[in-house]
């Protein structure tokens, strides 16, 4: 039977997820046993964990939010030989669990990972990190950074709508360059996002038809921030065309998109904000090998 180790941020669901480890564990061990339970305190814990771990389990369960996750992917991306990947959703979004099919009740999860197939799926990477979901600035940045914990704890994923709200008149735009495969653009943005995954903020308000298996990046160029633009990115959604050209909507895909703007601008990935433009990103075809659900 094939060893496991679930790295578990306590805090996530509010708890929920320790509350019901015992269960879980019970559910996971009828595939993968031994299962051993580490928790994290603080960041970084994750990441440790996976490099103490790469060698002595063949699976590797993340158990928290959407912040969690992508400290432990960048992790296992970095391993030269990596285990099996999984996820129990924990988190406000869980948009990479959504994104392979996860059942969003923790235990529905557990016996996901206890009997569902291994696929390999696309990962992103920039010159500073992996992501599973997205690549942002502009925006989508500002939306998160202006989101409040106590409406994010109260209001769940309806906080980053929310805030969007608040946020979309008085977002300042930015010069960018973007360049990729073949696509290019020069001029004022008020958004761009390059998409691995489908969803964002829990639901697929950019690229809904986006798979992590399709090899490609989808890039969005948004240049207008008012009600009219985001109705026709929403409409946009439902059109068969790879290449979608408006007057202030650029869509595309490519394999690897190189980013320039002035002023830099701060890049959000994955919810996670450290670092600034400029940047080139890169799809790795079918890097990462994970437990799915419904994918």
């Amino acid at each position: 039977m094939m060893s496991a180790a679930l790295i578990l941020n306590p805090n996530a669901g509010n708890g929920k997820i320790k509350k019901e480890l015992q269960h879980i564990k019970e559910i996971i061990e009828s595939t993968y046993a031994p299962l051993s339970v580490y928790e994290t305190k603080r960041e970084g814990d994750g990441a440790r964990l996976v490099k103490e771990l790469e060698s002595k389990v063949d699976l590797i369960i993340g158990a928290g939010g959407d912040g969690t996750i992508h400290e432990l992917i960048n992790a296992m991306c970095k391993l030269e030989t990596r285990p099996l990947f999984a996820v129990l959703p924990g988190g406000t979004c869980n948009d990479f669990s959504r994104g392979i099919g996860m059942d969003q009740n923790i235990i529905k999860a557990a016996q996901q990972i206890a009997t569902g197939r291994v696929e390999k799926v696309d990962i992103g990477k920039s010159e500073h990190q992996y992501f599973s979901n997205f690549w942002g600035i502009g925006l989508i940045n500002e939306v998160s950074e202006n989101i409040e914990e106590d409406s994010k704890a109260r209001f769940g994923k309806l906080s980053y709508y929310m805030s969007t709200a608040k946020t979309i008149t008085n977002i300042e735009p930015f010069y960018v360059e973007i360049e990729g495969d073949g696509e290019e653009f020069k001029g004022e943005a008020v958004m761009v996002v390059v998409g691995n995954g489908a969803f964002t903020g829990g639901l697929r308000p950019f690229f809904p038809k986006n798979h992590l298996q399709d090899s490609c990046l989808d890039v969005l160029v948004v240049t207008e921030s008012n009600v009219q633009t985001f109705w026709k990115l929403f409409l946009s959604n439902f059109s068969d065309e790879k290449v979608i050209q408006e007057e202030s909507i650029l869509k595309f895909q490519a394999k690897h998109v190189k980013v320039t703007t002035s002023p830099a601008q701060k890049i959000d990935c994955d919810g996670e904000r450290k670092y600034y433009t400029p940047d080139s990103i890169n799809v790795l075809p079918r890097f990462l090998e994970v437990i799915v659900g419904n994918f």
